[in-house]
């Protein structure tokens, strides 16, 4: 018999379930290994972190709580994806639970998108609308006499960090710039002439800007990327010794330590069974992979993940103190509004907005249907070139 023929042979003899079975036991005899190792590298590196990085929150004050004003913007979307284009529902909502009288503010779009950078283009598309919804419930809020402490936006203000137009086609790059970015700017110049403190929150972090932020100051790496600033425009708590040195400047040991970590599994190991505790801030828009387009931000946007409840998860969060008192003062409203939450740990204001304005995959299967009825309807046979559903769709 050929070699082929005993190949195929077994080929033949291994079942579906045979084949599972085997990778199973592959799983039990070398993967485990390894997670036990990752495993012991975040505790060792928690154990070493830990002094360094970790700061106390200031407990919960229901009397300044009370008198905190504070709006939270969210916004969620919804795509379908056909043969060839994108179809989207975006929406953003803005919600203050301080003020019964005025209501959510919502903003929706329905869009297409061709499918080349189109999940990118359905992001930036999603951000714009809560910038904008948020700029226009701050205006109001100004007019009203009713300037809020603090504005909360879901997500990460460095957003996008791996947006690069030079590389982008011109309707990718008109998106960013003539939607995205002039949005941003609005909102963001507001802030800034009102002194208005505003945070974002990410849920589920999966870059390691707060890491490359400590790497990026003890190098002075943060001067190339901005070389027009003698020192970053936010506090930094940092600090630069021996060991934070030996483990973050030091090329070997960077990437030995944390080239295949997630930074969020090590801040959950650094902060185990702790409450009201936060790591020390440090600057993150000079982390990102290319400068943050929003230009009023740079070299301003602190970096921190901070933990109420000791049973709960750390949240990331990126800050901008516009005053050097705003400092100390963001830290307790974060307390406070974590604290008095329906979702213990969690900011309540951003808690409502997303579930205010959060769209059922329901509703928006039915929107976005009856939108391809009316295109269908419109092009006629022509609808296959754009609007087929995807062959696997179809088997």
């Amino acid at each position: 018999m050929s070699g082929n023929s005993l190949f195929r042979v077994e080929i033949d003899n291994k079942s579906l379930i045979s084949g599972i079975s085997s990778k199973m036991s592959e799983i039990d005899k070398v993967s485990v290994e390894s997670f036990s190792t990752l495993v012991r590298k975040i505790k060792s590196l928690a154990d070493s972190l830990s002094n360094e990085l970790v700061a106390d929150l200031p407990k919960e004050n229901l009397d300044i709580h009370r008198k905190t004003y504070v709006f939270a913007c969210d916004g969620t979307i919804y795509t379908h994806k056909y043969s060839s284009i994108y179809l989207a529902l975006a929406s953003a909502c803005s919600y203050n639970p301080s003020d019964k009288s005025l209501k959510p503010i919502f903003l929706p779009d329905i869009f297409f998108s061709h499918p080349y950078h189109g999940d990118l283009v359905c992001s930036l598309r999603m951000k714009s609308l809560e910038y904008q919804v948020a700029y226009e419930t701050l205006k109001l809020m100004i007019e009203d006499e009713k300037k809020p402490d603090l504005v909360l936006l879901d997500g990460t203000l460095t957003f996008p960090d791996d947006f690069r137009t030079s590389d982008s086609p011109d309707w990718v790059r008109e998106e960013f710039e003539d939607r995205f970015l002039t949005q941003a700017k609005k909102f963001f110049e507001l802030l800034e002439k009102e002194k208005i403190l505003v945070a974002g929150i990410s849920k589920d972090p999966t870059a390691n800007k707060y890491l490359l932020g400590i790497r990026k100051y003890l190098t002075e790496e943060w001067r190339k990327r901005y070389s027009s600033m003698q020192y970053l425009k936010c506090p930094v708590e940092i600090s630069n010794n021996i060991l934070l040195k030996s483990l973050f400047a030091d090329e070997k040991s960077w990437k030995q330590n944390f080239s295949v970590l997630n930074e969020l599994a090590l801040m959950r190991q650094i902060l185990w069974n702790k409450s009201f505790k936060r790591t020390r801030i440090v600057e993150v828009s000079c982390a990102t992979r290319f400068p943050i387009a929003i230009e009023n931000i740079r070299g301003k946007v602190a970096g921190f993940y901070f933990k109420i409840f000791p049973e709960n998860r750390p949240f990331y969060v990126e800050a901008i103190f516009w005053e050097r008192e705003d400092y100390d003062r963001i830290f307790q409203i974060l307390s406070n509004l974590s604290y008095y939450s329906p979702r213990p740990g969690y900011p309540a204001p951003l808690f409502f907005a997303h579930h205010i304005g959060k769209i059922s995959s329901e509703y928006a299967e039915n929107i976005l249907k009856l939108v391809h009825s009316i295109l269908v309807s419109k092009l006629q046979g022509d609808y296959k070139l754009l609007l087929e559903d995807k062959f696997r769709e179809s088997l």
